[in-house]
């Protein structure tokens, strides 16, 4: 890389890149420096570091730094795509200074113009070592060259993939977790809302067959065979409604136990009966051995609506020395104490 015009050396190399960076380690301005031995004004001919600005920088609404003031007062505008890399540099004018295609993991295929510093996801290639740095980790051709810090979190997938081998869809800027649980979360939506309406749609044909009116979506039961009453109609026979009782769910801090039909369904009753939202993803998930026969037990860590630390282990089926038995179930309680609550699957 050569020198700008604005020192004099505009064929002499620098050795050293400096970056001014903000509190949330956004680069916000980057300098070019190297050594001299001419005189200063002092007549001094020492060896002298002398640096200069190239960059200042600023970003938009994304993680990316979407304008470059140039020390000459021009500017350079960067489109990005939905991850952050570049894909357009333009000028003050709007005129097109570079394009850029990329390989899935982030490899240029394809470019026109002027090269950008920054380029896939916004990350700068270090020309020394060939390879990106993201943060904790740095990123070669296709995959990082060191163990991700959190691999437990993605234990089916090797510690040295990149965004669980999804680069198109995933992107990782610090090289220690990508959103596997949003997207899972998104995707499951999704398919539930598809599989909703395909059973709306179903009931509906039934009930136009048997002769039924058409019922209102938000407030039929699914669950109810049509020979049955319908929700919130009377049942002349024994004088009540024949609408469907609610899941009844333990009560916070009870330390009751319970049975369900699914394992879903006791994972659920285990984190109502301990204060803590179904929804919540858990601070924490590894494996225990079984104190019996040493069979690692998924196990899970919570943080409760109130603060307290929970703990849910699924346990295998376990035959006692009396006789008795247990079948499938998740153990809950507070963190560190025996789990005395017992969430049973049928």
């Amino acid at each position: 890389m050569t020198v700008g015009a604005l020192d004099g050396y505009t064929t002499s190399t620098h050795l050293w890149t400096y970056y001014l960076l903000g509190g949330n380690k956004q680069q916000l301005a980057v300098y070019n420096g190297r050594e001299v031995t001419d005189p200063n004004v002092c007549s001094d001919t020492g060896h002298r570091v002398h640096f200069y600005p190239t960059e200042y920088l600023t970003y938009g609404n994304g993680a990316s730094a979407l304008i470059t003031t140039r020390p000459d007062s021009t500017h350079e505008y960067k489109i990005v795509d939905h991850l952050g890399s570049t894909r357009v540099v333009l000028n003050d004018t709007g005129g097109v200074i570079s394009q850029y295609d990329y390989e899935p993991f982030g490899k240029v295929f394809a470019q026109t113009g002027l090269g950008s510093r920054k380029s896939y996801i916004d990350k700068e290639k270090d020309e020394e070592s060939g390879t990106s740095n993201f943060g904790v980790r740095q990123m070669a051709d296709w995959n990082f060259t060191s163990i991700d810090p959190m691999w437990e979190n993605y234990r089916a997938y090797s510690p040295y993939n990149y965004c669980g081998n999804n680069p198109v869809k995933l992107s990782d800027p610090d090289g220690k977790a990508w959103p596997l649980v949003v997207y899972a979360l998104v995707e499951a939506v999704v398919v539930a809302a598809a599989a909703t309406v395909a059973l709306y749609q179903a009931k509906q044909t039934l009930d136009r067959m048997q002769g039924f009116p058409s019922t209102n979506p938000y407030s039929m039961s699914l669950n109810l065979p049509l020979s049955q009453p319908a929700p919130n109609t009377m049942n002349n026979s024994t004088g009540s409604t024949g609408a469907a009782k609610p899941e009844e769910k333990p009560k916070h801090g009870s330390g009751e136990s319970t049975t369900s039909n699914t394992d879903h369904e006791a994972f659920g009753k285990a984190k109502d009966a301990n204060g803590v939202p179904r929804s919540q993803q858990p601070d924490k998930q590894y494996m225990t051995p079984d104190k019996t026969t040493g069979k690692p037990l998924r196990t899970y860590d919570f943080t409760s609506s109130t603060g307290e630390k929970v703990t849910i282990r699924k346990d295998n089926p376990v035959k006692y020395k009396d006789g008795g038995s247990q079948g499938k179930h998740h153990n809950a309680g507070k963190t560190g104490q025996k789990l005395n609550q017992h969430h049973d699957i049928k």
